[in-house]
């Protein structure tokens, strides 16, 4: 699907899948439909777009509960913190989504322990913000070349995660920003996929393919190499960049053109 704010043009793609192997699904994606929420109209025209992938562990009722917290609170908190400061507002985010993950773990007993990992990009005129705890991670492809934006934040050569989203110590996110140029492709990712395909791997089949079905290519490789972890995937290409700054006419109470964004796609628990 297309989505475009008159400026920077986008298609999505996204897709999450339990694997061969387990038998519940922990991952969870969304993206905003912001059209479809008037409220977030001014804001969402000085904040550009966000899209999420949270990968829970802490077991089959905790990760489901965590990453449905997260992918949720990371997308309503953003259009109703006021702060244009995409760098400001997302550390503050975190912090609180940690906090409110930490409150509901203390108050669900089937749920104890409950832990996420998050990715979530943030794409506003040709800025690319991208915010991570884990090991979920986020690639900018450009010339079919991959380039990790993120680190993970795991023990080397392990799967031992060192910052996640419900620790009641704390989270310390990684932050980084890109100026993102047409043709340009972002991708974020759970481990389900990165773990089994390779980055080379995962470029080829996102300039190759369209956003869903490089969604699609993408799942069926994971699955296909085992399948040992829940997979989950959104592809972000860029057909159109114009700098933020030279759109004076975006004023907050203009409304978004019809087709702006699309709706969640987030698995219930």
């Amino acid at each position: 699907m297309v989505e475009t704010r008159g400026v920077t043009e986008l298609t999505i793609g996204s897709l999450s899948d339990i694997g061969i192997s387990r038998d519940h699904q922990g991952d969870s994606v969304g993206y905003v439909n912001v059209f479809e929420k008037p409220e977030y109209w001014p804001l969402a025209r000085r904040k550009g777009n966000m899209y999420v992938v949270a990968d829970g562990v802490g077991g089959r009722a905790a990760g489901e509960v965590a990453s449905h917290l997260a992918v949720n609170a990371m997308l309503d908190g953003f259009y109703r913190e006021p702060s244009t400061d995409i760098r400001t507002s997302l550390l503050r985010l975190i912090q609180e989504t940690n906090n409110y993950i930490v409150q509901e773990n203390q108050s669900r007993e089937t749920s104890q322990g409950m832990r996420t990992t998050i990715v979530c990009a943030v794409i506003r005129g040709q800025e690319l913000w991208v915010i991570h705890a884990g090991d979920s991670r986020a690639y900018l492809v450009r010339n079919g070349r991959p380039s990790r934006i993120t680190e993970d934040h795991s023990l080397p050569n392990s799967h031992i995660i060192t910052q996640s989203l419900g620790n009641p110590a704390g989270v310390e996110p990684s932050v980084r920003w890109e100026e993102i140029r047409a043709g340009d492709i972002i991708v974020l990712c759970s481990d389900g996929l990165h773990g089994v395909v390779s980055d080379e791997q995962i470029a080829q089949t996102v300039a190759y393919y369209e956003p869903q079905a490089a969604c699609e290519m993408l799942v069926d490789m994971a699955n296909q190499a085992g399948g040992q972890d829940n997979i989950s995937v959104i592809v972000i290409c860029v057909s159109h960049v114009v700098p933020e700054e030279s759109h004076p006419e975006w004023a907050p109470q203009v409304p978004l053109p019809p087709g702006f964004g699309i709706r969640p796609k987030l698995h219930t628990v």
